[in-house]
């Protein structure tokens, strides 16, 4: 009860891996496209951020697959820790 009452659906509402990794990545593929160095004042052309928007679909179902994974290994770990406390 613990695992699907408590811990999954607080792990869904705080845990996003894929914001920490999806946005850096998606970056550095258009500062790679674009022939940019990455730097921390450098712009990426916007038309290349109009282009990942509109091809979204494919990484977002990569991002979600991250995020379902995280979401029930944490509830797994938790309630695998809790049975086997006396």
């Amino acid at each position: 009860m613990l695992a699907t009452g408590f811990v999954l659906p607080l792990s869904v509402s705080t845990v996003k891996v894929s914001l920490t990794v999806g946005v850096p990545l998606k970056v550095i593929f258009l500062a790679h496209i674009f022939g940019l160095h990455v730097s921390p004042g450098q712009m990426v052309p916007i038309e290349g951020v109009v282009v990942l928007e509109a091809i979204d679909l494919i990484p977002d179902i990569f991002k979600t697959l991250v995020n379902v994974t995280a979401d029930l290994s944490m509830a797994t770990l938790l309630s695998r820790a809790v049975r086997s406390t006396p």
